[in-house]
């Protein structure tokens, strides 16, 4: 069954964020092995945030240690861009390939890229989102996507 680690900078304060995403969580389990897992992300004054960029990368650098085979990708506008239909086979692929991966979600200042050296990038879109809006459409296509996988009338 495939493994996912969604990483993120901070909690859902929204509470609509947070009752759509866990509904999404709850709805994958069936179809993968998915863990959120939210690390503290610091409050920072105006002109701090590339302090706090690079202070939320080292935290995600150090959880990362703990996983050294898995397959790491940063959720970025810049980031690779896929349909549905290729999003599902890309997921196809990492199920076939029995690697744990591990999907990184900054929090509102950014990553610091030069920090975390991971070179696999994914876009959810070329527009920014707020990192609670992008935890939700994160949780939403991999759901389609292995829904699509599995055959089921969710995405047609």
């Amino acid at each position: 069954m495939l493994q996912i680690i969604v990483v993120t900078i901070g909690r859902c304060r929204n509470s609509a964020c947070e009752a759509l995403a866990a509904s999404y969580a709850c709805r994958l389990n069936k179809l993968a092995k998915i863990k959120i897992v939210e690390l503290a992300g610091g409050r920072f004054a105006s002109g701090q945030a590339s302090v706090a960029r690079y202070n939320d990368s080292v935290k995600i650098a150090k959880f990362l240690d703990h996983y050294p085979g898995a397959h790491v990708y940063l959720l970025t506008e810049l980031g690779k861009e896929f349909n549905s239909m290729e999003w599902a086979n890309m997921l196809c692929h990492w199920d076939e390939a029995g690697q744990l991966v591990v999907l990184v979600i900054g929090g509102a200042p950014g990553l610091d890229n030069n920090v975390l050296k991971i070179k696999d990038t994914l876009s959810l879109s070329l527009l920014t989102w707020p990192h609670e809006l992008a935890r939700v459409l994160l949780l939403e296509q991999l759901y389609r996507g292995l829904t699509i996988k599995a055959h089921k009338d969710y995405h047609y």
